[in-house]
């Protein structure tokens, strides 16, 4: 579960900043800013204890937050809304498939790759539509229809109209037309919200 389902009901913004969270905590960016605020936090405890200077601990504990809070503004920006949030596994065991899972990368084997995809949807919604497209010479279907969903081969997604889950997984089928992937730069895989016309996730293919 996301949250405490009353309060998730009730209270939008909650469901919204949970979303936000959910998906900022997984970026680069958070993990950047979380260090560089770590640093600036340790230097205030060092000023307090060393000075009694207090412009300068004052500094450093606005920079910590600033450095903080200011990726995460932006990404709240560039993102929103937060309605839908996706994220994946690759469904091949061992060293490298972890390895470049954390590179947010698949290892390409014939005939094809696998990838699962786990959705969590705001409760508040009624409907998506989840979009799946991949550069050439890649193709990717989903092989599940979680709940009511229907698949469109039009427009290569799934539709639902009437949600009975809010959080559910699928699998990806990546297979490379004439199984060759390898003169290609960076071919990717890419998963939509098409209602809000905002892409989930991308997954660079090896």
């Amino acid at each position: 579960m996301l949250s405490n389902d009353s309060l998730w009901k009730k209270l939008p913004v909650i469901r919204t900043f949970i979303l936000f969270l959910k998906e900022y905590s997984d970026t680069k960016s958070f993990a950047i800013s979380s260090w560089v605020s770590s640093i600036f936090w340790i230097g205030s405890a060092g000023i307090s204890w060393i000075s009694t200077e207090n412009r300068l601990y004052g500094t450093a504990v606005v920079l910590a937050l600033l450095v903080y809070l200011i990726p995460a503004v932006i990404h709240a920006i560039d993102n929103w809304p937060f309605h839908v949030i996706a994220d994946w596994q690759p469904l091949s065991s061992g060293h490298e498939a972890i390895r470049t899972k954390y590179q947010n990368k698949l290892k390409y084997k014939e005939p094809e790759s696998r990838a699962k995809v786990d959705i969590s949807l705001d409760k508040a919604i009624e409907c998506y539509e989840i979009e799946f497209r991949a550069d050439d010479p890649l193709m990717v279907h989903p092989l599940d229809e979680p709940g009511n969903a229907e698949y469109k081969e039009d427009g290569n997604k799934l539709v639902c109209d009437n949600i009975d889950n809010h959080e559910f997984y699928l699998r990806l089928r990546i297979k490379a037309e004439d199984g060759e992937i390898a003169n290609v730069y960076r071919p990717k895989v890419y998963i939509n919200d098409g209602i809000n016309d905002k892409e989930l996730l991308s997954i660079e293919v090896l």
